[in-house]
């Protein structure tokens, strides 16, 4: 097996002799340190990861991640913000009323846009739990994602619900910014920026 591989869609590649690579990681729903990095980690309408381009090296897995997790101590949770709204699309059961996200809202400002079927609902964000027909009730945070309640079941279609909302994201920083240096078959090097998001 290859130390190192490069992945782009369908296509894998060993390491290129002498390549050099620092990644910057973009926003993804989650990151792990399992040999993986995704880069330029886009999302689909529905918020669902799509992997354009995964630097693989086995070597992390295989020899020196121990280390890795021995080196990096977190300062706690911070909050991160970039204030661009993201959608997230839901399907109705034709039973159920309260529906979470995969984040938690920035704030009760800017209020979310709701859509069931095409219709624009009513949102106030609020920690009532029981709104009126065609109104639906929001909460920034419930452990640690958003909550929508709806005053009308949402009916048993695929991809009926649309939620637009600015999330906040968990942010855990290593104590004084932790990157590693390695380098894949002693002719390819590489730079890990260990970060972990929630």
């Amino acid at each position: 097996m290859a130390e190192g591989t490069i992945s782009i869609g369908s296509t894998t590649l060993d390491t290129p002799e002498g390549y050099t690579h620092a990644p910057i990681v973009l926003k993804t729903s989650e990151r792990a340190l399992r040999g993986n990095l995704f880069i330029n980690h886009a999302v689909t309408a529905e918020d669902q990861p799509v992997d354009i381009y995964r630097f693989t090296i086995t070597d992390i897995v295989n020899s020196t991640m121990l280390a890795i997790k021995a080196e990096v101590v977190h300062i706690g949770k911070l909050d991160y913000i970039d204030y661009i709204q993201i959608v997230e699309v839901l399907s109705g059961d034709a039973a159920t009323t309260t529906f979470y996200a995969q984040r938690r809202m920035s704030a009760d400002t800017p209020v979310p846009v709701v859509t069931l079927g095409g219709v624009v609902k009513t949102v106030t964000v609020t920690d009532d739990i029981d709104p009126a027909a065609d109104n639906v009730y929001a909460k920034a945070d419930v452990s640690g994602r958003a909550r929508f309640i709806f005053g009308d079941v949402p009916p048993d279609v695929v991809d009926n619900i649309i939620i637009q909302y600015e999330p906040k994201f968990y942010v855990h920083i290593p104590e004084g910014g932790f990157q590693r240096t390695g380098i894949i078959k002693d002719v390819a090097r590489y730079t890990l920026i260990c970060e972990e998001t929630k």
